[in-house]
C-alpha cells in the first residue's frame, strides 16, 4: 500500500473498520503496519 499511495501522489490512507470489539484482530494488524487511530476511538 506505501508504494501505491505514494505512486498515486496520496499523502494518507484512511481505514475504517466496522465494531472494534468484533474487529480488534484487523485493528492490531492495522496498528503493526503504521497505521494511526483518528477520530472516535
Amino acid at each position: 500500500m506505501q508504494y501505491y499511495s505514494k505512486s498515486m501522489n496520496w499523502n494518507k490512507v484512511e481505514v475504517g473498520p466496522p465494531n472494534a470489539e468484533e474487529w480488534s484482530r484487523i485493528i492490531k494488524f492495522h496498528e503493526r503496519n503504521g497505521f494511526k487511530k483518528k477520530g472516535l476511538n
